[in-house]
């Protein structure tokens, strides 16, 4: 089974636990707006399989919303992470808290709650008001069993996704979707937001888009570093692709680069707009503009456009 220790929830709280050599469910009404996942039996020493106890410390968490935390270390994972609505999973910095694909994995290192059965539809579903930060999410492509590898995979609104390194995808870094603009918000008079915030990321080495944005709309993205995606075949995918979904969204001092990339930047999405943002590199072309009233201002597009990689850019991290 798995060795649990609940330090940091309070006297008082209901908890039941069912567990097995590979199964664990917690249910529990908690006050506390945080938990540490070594507290729910995480090793984070880079061998262990700590899927089922940080799912846990997510789910606890989630009754009342919180941060999940996790302190410096390699956390291995067999299956994803799924997170719900106000939960914000918190390391201690990028490289020094890591998430990693166990060998053989076959799902995206974090989603979201409901991804899967809304990512192909048109709604305002989808969870809202959570977060990653601070940590390094590690796809290990090499030993990858399916292309859907993402680092983050979610048809969500409302999140943020901050400080944070994504590397080794077997298939994007990150891949956001959400209903087209005319997909109303929720009929929630008291919560009318639907705008994501992507700051102060870096994603390299993966096999599909560095990020593909398409939706939220209206969402703002900035000091955003991309490069060397599209890694496995060189000229089939961009480094920032922004899709028809995210019109009105917001690019600043963004950076997408390498000759692995077919696009530097593939822009689908109308009515978006590019502030000091650069394009450096690319196999075909290092911008490619679809959408309409699409706005650049400042910033670079420089480069060669190489159509064979070389040896250096081929590489691994």
């Amino acid at each position: 089974g798995v060795d649990l220790k609940f330090k940091s929830i309070k006297e008082g709280n209901n908890i039941s636990i069912a567990s097995s050599s590979d199964e664990l469910t917690i249910s529990s009404t908690i006050s506390s707006g945080s938990l540490n996942v070594l507290e729910l039996g995480a090793k984070g020493d880079g061998t262990t399989n700590d899927t089922a106890s940080i799912q846990a410390a997510i789910n606890l968490v989630s009754v009342s919303g919180g941060a999940v935390f996790f302190p410096s270390g390699t956390y291995m994972i067999a299956s994803s992470l799924i997170v719900p609505s106000k939960v914000n999973l918190v390391g201690e910095g990028i490289d020094a808290t890591i998430i990693k694909a166990m060998p053989g994995m076959s799902s995206s290192i974090i989603t979201t709650l409901d991804t899967s059965t809304l990512i192909s539809g048109n709604t305002a579903g989808g969870a809202k008001y959570w977060g990653v930060k601070n940590m390094t999410l590690d796809g290990n492509k090499s030993f990858a069993t399916s292309s859907s590898v993402h680092g983050i995979y979610t048809y969500s609104r409302s999140y943020s996704i901050e400080r944070v390194k994504i590397i080794n995808c077997a298939g994007s870094g990150i891949y956001s979707r959400w209903g087209a603009t005319n997909a109303a918000w929720e009929n929630d008079a008291a919560d009318l937001f639907m705008e994501a915030n992507i700051q102060d990321v870096y994603i390299g080495y993966c096999n599909q888009e560095g990020l593909y944005f398409d939706g939220p709309h209206d969402s703002r993205i900035s000091n955003v570093l991309v490069g060397l995606n599209s890694h496995s075949s060189a000229g089939s995918y961009a480094g920032i692709r922004v899709g028809s979904r995210a019109g009105g969204s917001q690019f600043t001092s963004c950076h997408s680069w390498g000759d692995t990339q077919k696009y530097a930047w593939w822009i689908e999405g109308g009515f978006t707009s590019y502030s000091n943002c650069v394009a450096d590199d690319a196999y075909t072309a290092l911008v490619q503009i679809d959408g309409n009233q699409v706005t650049w201002t400042g910033g670079l597009a420089f480069g060669a456009v190489f159509g064979t990689p070389t040896a250096q850019d081929l590489r691994s991290e």
